[in-house]
């Protein structure tokens, strides 16, 4: 990934963000410290934060399990403090 300071950021900025558009991420720096990146933009959130990607896919994939009719979580729990 390639880092631009602020200044040089500005001044070619119609440049990068060309170069955005055709996938590539850029990250730009203030006196040498990160402060942000340009990325392609996706209508889809989940492509941002995999964290939030990996809990909805967790979630998607447990839907309809059930432990049954006569068990639920907290007998379970009851059952495990005798």
């Amino acid at each position: 990934m390639k880092h631009f300071g602020a200044f040089e950021a500005k001044t070619h900025f119609s440049e990068l963000l060309g170069e955005v558009m055709n996938g590539e991420k850029f990250v730009i720096t203030k006196h040498g410290v990160k402060v942000a990146m340009i990325i392609p933009f996706t209508t889809e959130e989940e492509d941002i934060d995999p964290v939030k990607n990996a809990i909805r896919a967790l979630r998607k994939q447990r839907k309809g399990i059930t432990l049954g009719k006569k068990l639920s979580v907290k007998k379970m729990l009851e059952e495990g403090r005798k």
